[in-house]
C-alpha cells in the first residue's frame, strides 16, 4: 500500500457523467495523466483531459501566462458589471485591498465589446510576492466587493470574510476533467482515488449538484382531507423513511410506520384516519458519507413542512385545514424583477418606527408587527 498524500485539493461533478479534479499543485508531465480512478471500486475513467490555463482561470480566477499572472472574471457572474461604465479592480493582501481602487495597474479590463464578457488583468511576476500564497478579491470603483461563490475551488474564509486563495504552485496546469465509464450511474458514494506505485489518496466526490436539481411538485407535510391523513417528506438521498405519530406530546403512545418512495425523492404514507391534533416526527435512514451526510434512523426529525410544532426540535403537529385561519385579503407579492429587498435589524427598525409604541414593543418583533 502506498503512502498517503495530499495530491487532490478539490473535486466535484459538472454533470451526471463528468466532473473536475483540482490538484494541489501543477501536474508537470505533458505526456502522461495523473493516476486517477473512480472510487470506491477503483474503476478507470472513460477519459481524463487537462484543462487549458484559461479554463483553469475560469474556476480559480487566476492563471500564469508567460511572465505574468492573469487575474480574470466573467461579467455574467456579476450583474453590476453588465454596465460597462463600472470599473473593477484587484484587491489583495499585497496591494492593501481597497487602496487598489482607482489605480490603473490593478484594474481589470474587458476583453470584448459584448455586455457579457471576460475581464482580465495581467500582473508582472515582479509585482506578486514570490512563492507566497495570499488572499484576493475583486472590487468595483464604487467600492462594492464582488462575492466569492461557494463553488469556487479556491474559496477561503478569514475572519468571517470569503476570499479567493492564490497558490503559486497552481499556475493553470492543475485542473483535469474526468468522464465516467459509459453507462455509469452515480449513486452518491463516489470518490476520486489517486493511486500510483508508492502513493495513494482518496477524496470524496460530493453529490451536491444532483441534490440541488432534485425536486417534486407534490404537496409536502401532514395533509388532512376528510377522514384521511397523508404524510409526505422530500428526502432524495434517503434509503428508508418512517413516520411516528401519536396523541401524546411525549411520544409514549407513538408507533412507527414505514413510508414508501413515490418518485425517487418523495416518501409518502396514507392513513385512513383524521389525525388532526396528533404529534408526529420522521426517522430517516440512508448511506452516511463522511462530510456530506449524517443519517441516523433513530433520530427524530421534525417535518420542515409541519404546519405547527411543539418546539424547535419537534414534534410536528397535524393540523386540519379547517383549523387554519382564513386570510380575507391574501397578499400577492410583486413580480421578482419588481422587488426591492432591504435588510435591517429588527430592534433598529422598531426603535425608529414612526408610530406610538411602548419601550418593550420598540425592543423586538411586537413593535415591528404593530408598525
Amino acid at each position: 500500500m502506498g503512502k498517503k498524500t495530499q495530491k487532490i485539493a478539490n473535486a466535484f461533478w459538472e454533470s451526471r457523467d463528468s466532473g473536475l479534479v483540482i490538484l494541489s499543485a501543477n501536474w508537470p508531465n505533458t505526456t502522461t495523466l495523473p493516476p486517477l480512478l473512480l472510487g470506491p471500486k477503483e474503476q478507470p475513467f472513460a477519459k481524463v483531459e487537462r484543462l487549458s490555463p484559461e479554463e483553469c482561470g475560469r474556476y480559480c480566477r487566476y492563471y500564469r501566462r508567460k511572465n505574468s499572472w492573469v487575474f480574470t472574471l466573467r461579467s455574467s457572474r456579476y450583474p453590476q458589471l453588465l454596465d460597462r461604465k463600472v470599473r473593477v479592480f484587484l484587491g489583495a493582501d499585497f496591494n492593501q485591498w481597497g487602496k487598489a481602487v482607482g489605480q490603473s495597474r490593478w484594474e481589470l479590463k474587458p476583453v470584448g465589446d459584448a455586455a457579457e464578457t471576460v475581464y482580465e488583468l495581467r500582473v508582472p511576476l515582479k509585482l506578486i510576492p514570490s512563492g507566497k500564497a495570499f488572499a484576493f478579491k475583486f472590487v468595483t470603483d464604487h467600492e462594492v466587493w464582488l462575492d466569492v461563490p461557494d463553488s469556487a475551488p479556491n474559496r477561503m474564509e478569514r475572519d468571517g470574510v470569503s476570499n479567493f486563495l492564490f497558490q503559486p504552485q497552481q499556475t493553470g496546469n492543475h485542473i483535469f476533467r474526468f468522464h465516467t465509464p459509459v453507462g455509469y450511474e452515480p449513486i452518491g458514494n463516489e470518490k476520486i482515488i489517486w493511486r500510483s506505485a508508492d502513493e495513494q489518496e482518496v477524496h470524496e466526490l460530493p453529490h451536491t449538484q444532483f441534490l440541488t436539481a432534485a425536486k417534486t411538485d407534490l404537496e409536502l407535510g401532514a395533509l388532512v382531507e376528510g377522514d384521511q391523513t397523508t404524510f409526505r417528506l422530500f428526502a432524495p438521498r434517503a434509503t428508508s423513511v418512517k413516520v411516528s405519530y401519536g396523541k401524546l406530546a411525549d411520544g409514549s403512545d407513538a408507533q412507527l410506520y414505514s413510508m414508501g418512495c413515490l418518485d425517487g425523492c418523495t416518501w409518502s404514507l396514507v392513513v385512513d384516519r383524521n389525525l388532526d391534533g396528533y404529534y408526529y416526527s420522521y426517522r430517516v435512514g440512508g448511506l452516511s458519507v463522511e462530510g456530506t451526510s449524517h443519517f441516523d434512523p433513530n433520530f427524530a426529525v421534525l417535518d420542515p413542512y409541519a404546519k405547527a410544532c411543539l418546539g424547535r426540535r419537534g414534534p410536528g403537529i397535524v393540523v386540519a385545514p379547517e383549523r387554519m385561519p382564513k386570510v380575507s385579503a391574501p397578499f400577492t407579492p410583486p413580480s421578482w424583477h419588481d422587488l426591492v429587498i432591504l435588510e435591517g435589524h429588527v430592534r433598529d427598525l422598531a426603535a425608529h418606527a414612526p408610530i406610538e409604541l411602548t419601550a418593550q414593543e420598540r425592543s423586538g418583533y411586537a413593535g415591528l408587527r404593530k408598525w
